[in-house]
């Protein structure tokens, strides 16, 4: 009876370890496609476009967006918007979306939302990139965040689970109709 309970306890440290190795998202979001460490676009990008310029500080585990003007927008302390990042790959778009170039995505979960959209706090959404190039001493990517607004009221909709934002935000379903162009601060 004593070696049945050893091989017992011995299974259930098993599962355990594994568990907790496979499951990255108890330690910080996870790469789902498994394509290295850390998310490519980590790092503080700048989208400029007039008085309605921002920057997005992203970590492994947050994306920041702050607000300002062309002239402000690096050095910027106003918070449009902060997003826990929940999972991400460096290997393509979600939901089987084809990407040419350098492409990846990132599901978020925002926990601070933009005043232009307050019915996303604590709701997912994707944000996606593609074609980083670096030219001239400069880095850029293209970027996207995720936008479905199937009532035409501008208010947007967003997911009540990581998996289902996923699987909505879609090229089919017109939630990356339009890109930025962000450079690497």
């Amino acid at each position: 009876m004593h070696s049945f309970k050893m091989v017992k306890a011995a299974a259930v440290a098993a599962f355990l370890s594994l568990a907790f190795v496979s499951c990255g998202t108890l330690f910080g979001p996870e790469d789902s496609a498994d394509t290295g460490d850390t998310i490519e676009i980590a790092g503080s990008w700048v989208a400029l476009s007039g008085d309605y310029s921002s920057r997005i500080d992203i970590t492994g585990t947050t994306a920041t967006f702050y607000s300002g003007t062309e002239a402000t927008v690096g050095t910027s302390t106003t918070i449009f918007q902060v997003c826990e990042i929940v999972a991400w790959s460096n290997d393509g778009f979600n939901a089987g979306d084809s990407s040419t170039g350098n492409a990846g995505y990132m599901v978020v979960k925002y926990t601070t939302p933009s005043e232009y959209s307050p019915t996303s706090l604590n709701k997912f959404g994707v944000i996606r990139w593609k074609d980083i190039a670096s030219s001239g001493g400069a880095t850029t990517t293209l970027y996207s965040e995720g936008y479905l607004d199937a009532n035409g009221d501008w208010a947007g909709e967003y997911s009540d689970t990581a998996a289902a934002a996923e699987a909505a935000f879609t090229t089919a379903a017109d939630a990356f109709s339009f890109y930025s162009t962000a450079t690497l601060q």
